[in-house]
């Protein structure tokens, strides 16, 4: 039974949960942004599910469109599409439950949080493809790793005009640009491999100046954030959490070996400390 099992969970990549707790925080910004430390944790929980899910079935429409690539790629030809230990019919129909069982725990939102939903799916559905159409993959994703944070402040107000808010897109576009960083750094270990094979990212197209402009992007998300909270009017502690957690993810980019693709893995999962962190600060 295991074994029938083992291609499906490395397929869902649930044995690397690093990608459902990234697109999950964001969810959880939106709902600790306006309950502060009175959060509802049935909105907790049901983001949570809807996160494991919905990584899932990105995961597996990602290798779907991409198994001929990964074929030829180290890091991903073992993969199970890709090694042909799953046929892609069963994996087909896997992924449309999954967006069934995802559409389920977006009705048991409130209404205004259903356009977001479709808007996340359809963003989820073109990510694959903008690899072979631009050089900015990245910020297809960061916008739709993070659309979790609207849907987070909507379930909680029931109402789409409590989006019309600088500091909601202050914060919004700053975690665009932290998706954008660490997945930028993520690219990296493939970054030969992309090269040789003419896929796109922003990794191939930063070359030789990768650190230096993914400092930049992480300096600018934190400066998002932390104006985000000065005109939310939060605690100074709110800010001072921020400042601390990116100037360490900082330090910890500056002194990355940009060759050794463990340590280019390793603070990928660092990241999941600056969604934690934010989560807390939005919460004072």
């Amino acid at each position: 039974m295991w074994e029938k099992l083992t291609p499906y969970i490395l397929l869902s990549r649930l044995d690397k949960p690093i990608g459902i707790i990234l697109l999950l925080f964001p969810c959880w910004w939106g709902v600790t942004y306006i309950q502060k430390s009175q959060f509802s944790l049935k909105l907790l929980g049901l983001f949570l599910i809807g996160a494991i899910i919905m990584r899932s079935a990105g995961c597996i429409l990602n290798d779907f469109f991409d198994q001929s690539v990964d074929k030829e790629v180290a890091r991903t030809k073992n993969r199970p599409l890709a090694a042909g230990t799953l046929q892609s019919s069963h994996v087909l129909v896997l992924f449309i439950l999954l967006c069934l069982a995802g559409l389920v725990i977006l009705v048991q939102l409130p209404p205004a949080c259903w356009a977001l939903g479709l808007i996340g799916l359809f963003l989820l559905f073109i990510y694959p493809l903008m690899k072979r159409l631009t050089h900015f993959p990245q910020v297809c994703l960061g916008f739709a790793f993070n659309i979790g944070f609207l849907i987070g402040i909507v379930a909680v107000t029931k109402d789409l005009q409590s989006l019309l808010s600088i500091p909601v897109w202050c914060i919004y576009g700053g975690a665009i640009l932290w998706t954008m960083g660490y997945d930028t750094i993520y690219a990296v270990q493939d970054r030969v491999d992309d090269i040789r094979l003419g896929v796109r990212s922003t990794a191939v197209l930063f070359g030789k100046k990768t650190r230096l402009i993914t400092l930049a992007i992480y300096l600018s998300s934190g400066m998002l954030m932390v104006l985000a909270t000065y005109l939310s009017l939060m605690s100074v502690w709110s800010g001072l959490m921020i400042v601390l957690v990116y100037g360490w993810i900082i330090k910890k980019l500056w002194s990355l070996n940009l060759e050794n693709s463990q340590a280019c893995r390793d603070f990928f999962i660092y990241n999941q400390w600056i969604g934690a962190i934010i989560f807390l600060a939005f919460m004072f």
